[in-house]
């Protein structure tokens, strides 16, 4: 009762079926690896699109364009400035549209300039960036750079 139901293979037989199942399974085991790697890689990719629309920064209205103002101390772009200024003009908040750049860098500088002199602050050359909320920001500007090269050293865009 104890002798095998067929012909037992020889030592050469059993090595290359031991050799096929193990390659068999490594393969699997590398499909498998390879799956949990690019479904890793495919829930990261979501993750960073999603948190990239949550994380980017979100255009002030219209209203915040044309009449808040952030004034800042040293020249380095925070969220948060030192000093905020607001031009208290009712009509160009309700406007439909964004006040002219030029409009709006003239209106920064000038309550920043105010605003700096209220906070006996030295504000070396004052230079107006675009914020990436799309707000102007008001910064010391000690090298006297062009407003393009300047705003662009602090990562924002000069105003056009």
């Amino acid at each position: 009762m104890n002798e095998p139901a067929g012909p037992v293979p020889s030592a050469d037989e059993y090595e290359e079926m031991r050799h096929n199942v193990m390659t068999e399974v490594e393969s699997r085991h590398r499909r498998s690896r390879v799956r949990t790697i690019l479904a890793a890689c495919a829930a990261i990719v979501a993750v960073a699109g999603t948190t990239a629309g949550v994380m980017a920064p979100k255009p002030a209205s219209i209203g915040e364009q044309n009449t808040y103002f952030s004034c800042y101390l040293e020249p380095v772009a925070t969220d948060r400035a030192p000093l905020d200024v607001s031009r208290m003009d009712w009509a160009a908040y309700r406007r439909a549209e964004v006040l002219p750049m030029d409009d709006r860098v003239r209106d920064a500088l000038h309550l920043c300039s105010l605003t700096y002199a209220d906070a006996e602050a030295d504000v070396a050359n004052p230079t107006a960036c675009v914020l990436k909320d799309q707000r102007i920001g008001v910064f010391p500007n000690a090298t006297d750079a062009t407003p393009v090269t300047f705003c662009a050293s602090i990562g924002l865009g000069a105003p056009r």
